[in-house]
């Protein structure tokens, strides 16, 4: 009896907000991504690869003195719980469970004595936000996690409303790291390129609603997407390299697909992990071939990292962010500064250019270092009265 309460307690997505390279706000992201801009420019460091390109956030001239970390979830968290029909201090969201994901978050933060979450937590505290708390730091795959762990909230803890945020800036410290591993590219990111070299930095705030359906339908929030389902795996093969076999994000894909119950036929649209590293990028496609067979040659492929950069901790927020608009507007983004396309991939990429496409369901990517995988499967709310 637990099972089928359990299996009849279904999840969607009721508000969205964020702030990218892109621009702040929803509106804008979403204008500017299936306009085939980039965020990419010059970055001020004092020891850059190459052009030292990367996307970090705008300016705030309202709030010039706020560390933009804190100014970028606060406006984040405003805008989704406004876009959820939620107001800060609302009784509802006032108790509403919190899930935060970053991978490096703010390092001059928790190098004083903090940790990754305290940003979110000041800005949840300030608003008088003081429901349960969960930190999840799974590489750059925290913020499909998040959105994962928000969804066993709701399913198995009978949580009603879950907030799930996933966050990180670019500073000297983890773009050094990042560059001593020689995974930054020295030009630009070009996702499915045969001469990719590299993936470069954005900073970004992903922050989405999640609800149990009939708690949503019953307050006449507007729904975007029902997930259907998540996995999660870890490889265990290397500090930074994935497993050659792709077995991780195997693993990850057909977990989500099963807990979604649905096949991979029945996928419309992938918004890939797509680093635009060389091994990466490969093994990624070795591996959707593995669980999509014959369909991983029809359906539509994007990375959205081409146009806002890779945004670590907030990659997963911002790409199901995307991959929820694709769904509303039937359109997929396109990646960007692609040459010559890389036919060894053997996917169907949309290249330079958005493209129409009828979609109902769509999968998302996230992949990290210490070989952490997360897949999530995403539908189309199903419209009644036409």
């Amino acid at each position: 009896m637990e099972n089928t309460v359990t299996r009849m307690r279904k999840v969607v997505i009721t508000g969205i907000g964020l702030c990218s390279g892109l621009g702040i706000g929803v509106d804008v992201f979403w204008k500017r991504l299936v306009g085939a801009e980039s965020a990419l420019r010059a970055m001020n460091l004092s020891r850059p690869v190459g052009r030292g390109l990367g996307a970090p956030l705008p300016s705030n001239e309202e709030l010039p003195a706020m560390p933009k970390l804190l100014w970028s979830i606060d406006l984040a968290l405003h805008e989704a719980l406004i876009d959820a029909h939620l107001q800060p201090g609302d009784r509802l969201a006032s108790a509403a469970a919190v899930v935060g994901g970053s991978n490096f978050s703010d390092n001059l933060c928790w190098a004083k004595g903090g940790d990754f979450f305290e940003p979110l937590r000041r800005i949840l505290e300030e608003h008088d936000l003081n429901g349960p708390f969960w930190g999840l730091s799974t590489a750059c795959a925290s913020g499909v996690g998040a959105i994962g762990l928000a969804c066993d909230l709701i399913k198995f803890e009978e949580e009603p409303l879950v907030l799930v945020c996933g966050y990180d800036i670019i500073d000297e410290h983890n773009y050094r790291g990042l560059a001593s591993l020689r995974a930054l590219s020295p030009d630009l990111i070009r996702p499915f390129d045969k001469e990719r070299d590299g993936t470069l930095l954005g900073e970004g705030v992903g922050l989405l609603v999640l609800e149990e359906m009939g708690h949503a339908s019953a307050r006449g929030a507007n729904i975007y997407a029902e997930v259907l389902g998540y996995g999660i795996s870890n490889d265990g093969y290397h500090f930074t390299a994935p497993d050659p076999s792709g077995i991780g994000m195997r693993v990850a894909m057909q977990q989500a697909l099963a807990e979604a119950r649905v096949c991979p036929a029945d996928i419309d649209h992938l918004n890939a992990h797509g680093t635009g590293t060389l091994h990466n990028d490969r093994i990624e496609a070795k591996a959707i071939h593995a669980v999509f067979g014959e369909h991983a040659r029809f359906v539509p492929i994007t990375s959205n990292k081409s146009a806002i950069g890779h945004c670590m901790g907030a990659s997963g927020t911002l790409e199901t962010i995307a991959a929820i608009l694709s769904l509303r507007d039937q359109i997929v983004p396109p990646i960007l500064n692609v040459e010559t396309p890389d036919l060894d991939c053997g996917l169907d990429c949309v290249f330079n250019v958005p493209r129409l496409a009828v979609m109902e369901k769509v999968m998302c990517n996230s992949y990290g270092l210490w070989g952490c995988n997360a897949s999530m499967v995403l539908a189309r709310p199903k419209r009644t009265g036409s």
